[in-house]
């Protein structure tokens, strides 16, 4: 097992133990040389050691935070919305997993749109690509999306 050298925060035998690295050079450098996959299990890790109070964690969530919510702003000026009122959708997994990322998208979008509400979306994203392919199709699809929630929803929730 990976120990982390002296001097070096406990936080760092977390990501040490996942991926066998020796220390955090050879973590650093095999991530960038891809020898240590940044995966879906590398991911969780980093927020829930940010749920556990570790402050390089912690920025690390602001800061994934702050990049998401410069996106929405690149699409907004691209748009020239910033004085118009829309709802911003936050849709994923990752909403929501972190508070401190959340807080910091949302101040990010804020200060570019200020007069736009932003709420996460409470279905899953699967939906509406139906419904855009049924009408892509031709297909009404509307008449049937109560069905195609509920259905989404109880497979989401056997899961």
């Amino acid at each position: 097992m990976a120990q982390a050298r002296p001097g070096h925060r406990p936080h760092a035998r977390v990501f040490l133990e996942h991926t066998g690295a020796a220390g955090l050079d050879d973590l650093i450098e095999g991530v960038y040389l891809q020898r240590y996959p940044f995966e879906s299990p590398l991911v969780i890790k980093v927020f829930e050691t940010a749920r556990q109070g570790d402050p390089q964690a912690q920025a690390v969530m602001r800061w994934a935070g702050r990049e998401l919510g410069k996106l929405a702003v690149g699409v907004i000026n691209q748009l020239e919305m910033q004085q118009e009122c829309f709802e911003v959708v936050l849709i994923g997994s990752l909403h929501g997993g972190s508070p401190l990322m959340d807080q910091a998208l949302r101040k990010t979008i804020r200060k570019t749109a200020p007069a736009s509400p932003i709420r996460t979306a409470r279905r899953s994203s699967v939906v509406g690509g139906v419904l855009l392919g049924m009408e892509q199709a031709g297909l009404n699809g509307h008449a049937i999306r109560d069905k195609l929630i509920g259905t989404t929803n109880a497979i989401l929730k056997k899961d």
